[in-house]
């Protein structure tokens, strides 16, 4: 579909069949489910647009979602052993809802042609994270990877924030855009693949920079 939205609102449990990743849908929005009450999923969902929880329980059950629009979590997201794919070709925005039971991710893949963005609250991924193609931005947020996260593409940061993951050090691009004087050294570490600096402010080292390919200052300036 390339237009309209599907809204659930029941007052009862529900088993969402919905035809599988080749069928695909545009906007979906989970509102009005009554209390305690859950929209389960019985197969891969498909969004091409955006995906909102306004209120409700939204149970994936370990089936993959893929999102080419936003992602908006007001209420509760259960994500089973699944993956979330973020697949757009424009600007996608992430809003996790916090870092809390009923917001976190299990699996997160950035498959993107664009820029997908963290706004408003951190992320916590219980598993893996890979960033395939695109820009995953997390735009001043904390994130939390338990897994494995591997960077094939661009990881973009300010430079202020809490990174707990285990850097990607072999592969991809990672950019910092910050606006601030980041003075306590690079908080991705020390050791890159391809390093850019594409902002206004200014980052100090606290220890020998280890680039393997390119190390770009865009705008911005690096003090040794």
């Amino acid at each position: 579909a390339d237009t309209g939205t599907v809204k659930w609102r029941i007052p009862i449990d529900k088993t969402w069949s919905t035809g599988g990743s080749s069928v695909a849908y545009y906007n979906v929005t989970i509102s009005n489910v009554a209390i305690n009450k859950t929209i389960t999923l019985a197969a891969d969902l498909n969004v091409n647009g955006n995906f909102y929880i306004e209120n409700g329980n939204f149970d994936a059950a370990g089936f993959n979602i893929s999102v080419a629009g936003n992602w908006t979590n007001s209420d509760n997201f259960v994500s089973g052993a699944n993956t979330v794919t973020f697949d757009g070709t424009g600007t996608q925005t992430i809003i996790t809802g916090g870092t809390g039971a009923g917001n976190d991710f299990n699996n997160v893949t950035i498959n993107s042609s664009g820029t997908v963005g963290l706004s408003t609250n951190n992320i916590l991924i219980n598993g893996n994270m890979a960033i395939s193609s695109g820009t995953f931005d997390i735009n001043g947020k904390n994130i939390t990877v338990t897994g494995t996260f591997s960077n094939d593409a661009n990881f973009q940061l300010q430079g202020d924030e809490t990174l707990t993951l285990t850097a990607d050090t072999n592969t991809g691009l990672v950019t910092y855009d910050g606006s601030g004087a980041y003075a306590s050294g690079l908080i991705y570490g020390d050791t890159y693949n391809d390093l850019t600096f594409n902002g206004t402010g200014s980052w100090t080292l606290d220890a020998i920079l280890d680039v393997t390919d390119d190390l770009t200052i865009t705008t911005g300036t690096l003090n040794s």
